[in-house]
């Protein structure tokens, strides 16, 4: 369009100047509608059609930016017709885009878990917690490698702004590259030495955003199956640490009748908390724990899941909600939610018998007899 016309489109549609491609120069953006932006997101999803396994592996929307790059590259820049020939080189350059994009990465995460004593380090399926001390002491020789390996990184990815335009006497220089790399760095390990803990995960061939958010999934179911195992009194403020509790630090001011203002502090803890013998009970269960742990497997390599192990994984979930709800009721309800996933199948009849049978069997299986309720 010529810019009046654009001008004059856009007074009349307005949001679609919100929906931009990336210009075919390298520099800013294009504008394309919500009509194409529609049409892209359609073709994305016929990419993930194509390979059903990049669905559990990438984000949509990262399916989403490699066929709009592959558009731009094929049809804006190259200027081929669009046919039946550009459109399958479109469909295969997302493709091999995605496929490139997975990799393997093991994760960290600072948790709050429980005292002193053995052991340093323990698994649950393909979550592994170690003290916070061993943690950093095992990982010493790579936390001194990696710091040269993004600081070269780094410098590559200023260059390349560099040679895309962006003024050089902005840019920062090698040594501003390696400064900042160290600060990043050592803010980040400050932050994980406030924690005892730290959850270690190795996710497969997902894109990092997927990677990143499976593995947080997979450490914090790793984490209800230790609630389903010692019991929710055990496990309340255990915890991976950027879940949402109780904050740290507290403060409360209040005025007495003569109008003079009192402070009072308070402090919870991110030390580590539970029960004095916590792995002998952990171990009291091989089993259980190896069935529920190995439940996680799924979650990290990604791999269509079975009905019903995925509700053992949902039961799980909801316990673990039920064990961290400060609403009594509403805790309730999620107890109540994890045993129907177990037990309750398709509707049909008789099932309110079978229901309350197998229930039966369970509470008697864990000694939980009628007169104790």
């Amino acid at each position: 369009m010529q810019f009046a016309e654009q001008k004059a489109y856009l007074e009349k549609h307005p949001m679609d100047a919100s929906y931009q491609i990336p210009h075919p120069n390298g520099q800013g953006s294009l504008q394309c509608g919500g009509l194409a932006w529609s049409k892209f997101g359609s073709i994305a999803d016929l990419v993930l059609d194509l390979d059903q396994s990049l669905g559990r592996r990438v984000r949509r929307q990262g399916a989403r930016d490699a066929v709009t790059e592959a558009f731009v590259r094929r049809v804006l820049e190259e200027e081929r017709e669009i046919n039946r020939q550009t459109s399958e080189l479109i469909l295969n350059d997302a493709l091999v885009s995605l496929r490139q994009s997975v990799g393997v990465a093991e994760h960290y995460f600072p948790c709050v878990l429980f005292p002193e004593g053995e052991p340093d380090t323990f698994s649950i399926g393909p979550v592994t917690f170690t003290r916070r001390r061993k943690f950093f002491k095992d990982k010493k020789a790579n936390f001194k490698q990696s710091i040269e390996a993004n600081t070269v990184a780094h410098i590559e990815h200023v260059s390349n702004a560099i040679a895309r335009g962006f003024p050089r006497d902005r840019a920062i220089t090698e040594g501003g590259s390696r400064e900042l790399v160290r600060d990043l760095q050592a803010r980040s390990i400050r932050t994980y030495r406030e924690y005892p803990w730290v959850a270690s995960v190795k996710v497969t061939d997902c894109d990092s955003e997927t990677s990143q958010e499976r593995a947080t999934q997979s450490v914090e179911m790793a984490i209800h199956v230790l609630r389903v195992m010692l019991g929710a009194s055990a496990t309340k403020k255990v915890r991976l640490a950027w879940s949402e509790s109780n904050p740290l630090h507290t403060a409360h001011l209040y005025a007495d009748e003569r109008g003079v203002i009192h402070p009072s502090i308070g402090m919870n803890t991110s030390a580590p908390v539970g029960t004095a013998n916590w792995h002998d009970a952990l171990m009291r269960g091989p089993l259980e724990l190896d069935v529920l742990g190995s439940a996680l497997n799924a979650l990290v390599d990604p791999v269509e899941i079975p009905h019903l192990h995925q509700r053992l994984l949902d039961a799980i979930n909801w316990f673990g909600d039920a064990a961290t709800d400060s609403n009594t009721s509403s805790g309730l309800v999620k107890y109540v939610s994890a045993i129907e996933r177990l037990f309750l199948g398709k509707s049909e009849q008789g099932q309110a018998k079978r229901f309350a049978r197998r229930a039966k069997t369970v509470l008697e299986a864990f000694d939980c007899d009628q007169a104790e309720g």
